[in-house]
Parts: C-alpha cells; sequence; structure tokens
C-alpha cells in the first residue's frame, strides 16, 4: 500500500492533488494509524452476535423515530450506521478535507491516517440485498440523513467484514496518507478555516454547542 506522510497543510495539499481529477476516489480518516480497516461488526467485541437478528432487532424499534415510510433495508442499514450501530459499512466520503477532520478531531498522541480508495466494485442495490453482497465494494446511500449529505457520505459494504481491507486480495486501489502526531492540533484549525468543524459535518445543536466550546478556548490560535 501507497504511504506517504505529511507535517504540515502544503503537504497534505500536495499529497491530495494526486486525487483531484479522478471522482472516483474516496477519502476515510482514522485517529490511530493503527486501527484496522474494518467496520463495526467486524471488531472483536462483535464476533458473536447474529449481525442479521441485531439489525432486525434494531429496525423494529427505530422506525417510531423516523418519519418516511418508503424506506428499503439499504436506507435501514445507512441510518442505522450514522446512529451507531455495529454494521458491515463502513463510512468514507468524496471530500479528502472531510477525512482530514475526521482523522485528527479526537485527541491522541499517535500519528493519525486519511485512507484514500479507489473501489472497483459497485454495489447494485437493486439486484443484492445487504447481506448478500459477493464483494466488498462501494455503496452510495440516498440521502436519507442530513450527515449523509453533509459529509459528502458514501459507504463501503464489506463481504466479509473481519477481514481488513488491506488483506483483501482485490484489485481496488488503497493508499495511505499519515498526519505527523505533531500536526494533529494545527491541522484541526487550520481545517476550521476552510469550513470543516464539528458543526459544518454533524449540523444539530449538540454538535453547534460543542463547535462553539471548542472555537472559544482555541481563540488565540485561531486569530
Amino acid at each position: 500500500m501507497r504511504t506517504i506522510t505529511v507535517t504540515n497543510f502544503n503537504e497534505l495539499n500536495e499529497a491530495f492533488s494526486k486525487y483531484k481529477n479522478d471522482r472516483a476516489w474516496i477519502f476515510r480518516g482514522h485517529s490511530n494509524f493503527e486501527w484496522k480497516l474494518v467496520p463495526k461488526i467486524g471488531r472483536p467485541e462483535f464476533e458473536n452476535i447474529d449481525e442479521r437478528a441485531c439489525f432486525k432487532s434494531w429496525k423494529r424499534r427505530a422506525i417510531e423515530f423516523v418519519d418516511s415510510t418508503d424506506l428499503n433495508d439499504w436506507d435501514w442499514l445507512s441510518i442505522a450506521q450514522h446512529h451507531g450501530l455495529a454494521t458491515r459499512l463502513m463510512d468514507w466520503t468524496y471530500n479528502p478535507l472531510n477525512a482530514a477532520y475526521f482523522s485528527v478531531k479526537e485527541k491522541y498522541d499517535v500519528d493519525a491516517v486519511i485512507y484514500c480508495h479507489r473501489p472497483t466494485y459497485i454495489a447494485i442495490t437493486n439486484n443484492n440485498r445487504p447481506f448478500n453482497v459477493p464483494l466488498t465494494g462501494s455503496f452510495r446511500p440516498r440521502g436519507v440523513t442530513r450527515r449523509i449529505i453533509s459529509q459528502s457520505g458514501i459507504f463501503t459494504i464489506h463481504h466479509k467484514p473481519r477481514i481488513p481491507m488491506d488483506e483483501i486480495d482485490a484489485n481496488y486501489e488503497l493508499e495511505q496518507i499519515v498526519i505527523d502526531k505533531t500536526y494533529r492540533d494545527k491541522l484541526l484549525i487550520k481545517l476550521d478555516h476552510y469550513g470543516v468543524n464539528e458543526y459544518s459535518l454533524f449540523p444539530n445543536l449538540d454538535s453547534l454547542s460543542s463547535y462553539v466550546n471548542w472555537f472559544t478556548s482555541h481563540s488565540e490560535k485561531l486569530f
């Protein structure tokens, strides 16, 4: 897997320039470069659960919180993913700056990483059900939640969710941009300058409050 390390915004911008003329690339940020590239359902703490039964139970209760009834299982799985349920979906974005934010939003004293991925398999939602996809590939959701729209969101869906993407024998492209741990805080401030922050990605009152708290506590560094 091609890897480069950046220590400032000019280097990050140069790294992103490779992908600007090919809209097929998607991006994902990890706050810790050691985290495995697996969906939540593939983590060890969920290895003994019945994934389909869990999703069915969640959907039965979640309907009271959702206005629309014109939803299929792909829509429901998208909503579940964005509200924390362990699923075989993994969040990506078309906007590399959004991925950069997610890579440094948490305070860790380690390098962060942005994964850059060019899928070759696209899930055909009218032919397949989410639990029957034959390959790991991309899935472009409908705008069933505001977060998907705000985050320029797209998913990968994993036919073998416990195997990290970089260990699957596939012909898709996967690269990484490592953000040196010394640049994490400065990058977060730089991204806010370009309008990428917690409130822009999670547009609700809780995030607005959290963002204003962060903004005011960093005011000396922002101006």
